[in-house]
């Protein structure tokens, strides 16, 4: 009977936790604003060096965000500002949740992730 008790009260421990997440959207940053669930994220606001476009998001609003589109990056042959660009199908992760400087109590995903992408990118705060 015990068992039955401490799972149910984790259950609705967990139900209650995760509409308390849902309650409050997550945001990216697209260099200026936030934005829940964009179509492209911008990973270097400078010069659009690197970014995904056709984001297709399978998760949203928890611990990370999981979605496919179409990753693009400059080449930089022969320089940055005249060479072409590289796009692939890729997977984006976005990670680390919390407050961005002057975004008040919003909170952000600020760390991202491509798949076969080795670069660190920079935190993503508006």
């Amino acid at each position: 009977m015990r068992w039955w008790v401490a799972t149910v009260v984790a259950s609705v421990s967990l139900l209650f936790g995760v509409e308390a997440l849902a309650a409050r959207p997550v945001y990216v940053s697209d260099c200026i604003h936030g934005r829940v669930r964009p179509a492209e994220v911008v990973f270097y606001c400078g010069d659009a060096g690197a970014y995904m476009l056709n984001i297709r998001w399978r998760r949203w609003g928890g611990s990370i965000a999981i979605g496919s589109g179409v990753y693009t990056e400059k080449t930089c042959v022969p320089d940055c500002a005249t060479g072409g660009v590289r796009r692939r199908h890729a997977t984006l992760w976005l990670g680390d949740v919390g407050r961005c400087p002057g975004q008040g109590s919003k909170r952000f995903y600020r760390r991202a992730k491509v798949s076969g992408v080795r670069q660190k990118f920079p935190t993503m705060c508006p």
